[in-house]
């Protein structure tokens, strides 16, 4: 799994975060620098799990086949 550097030297001590000048300044520093391994991510931190590029049809194709598992599985708890 590929991970950002920034997100795990800053995951889940957020709020410490946002009171540090110095790290706002190096992620600044960082992001204008191009090094991305070091600024904050803007995008969110679901960036780390992407894994492969796939065409759009197949992530289309993904979401019909994840949402009809989600509906039946649902619809049976129902009925029963």
């Amino acid at each position: 799994m590929l991970y950002h550097t920034f997100i795990e030297q800053w995951a889940g001590r957020e709020w410490a975060l946002r009171q540090q000048q110095a790290v706002r300044d190096t992620t600044r520093t960082a992001r204008l620098a191009g090094d991305v391994d070091n600024a904050s991510v803007l995008i969110g931190q679901d960036t780390g799990l992407i894994d492969a590029i796939l065409p759009t049809s197949e992530v289309v194709q993904r979401m019909v086949t994840q949402a009809e598992e989600v509906i039946v599985g649902h619809l049976r708890q129902v009925i029963r």
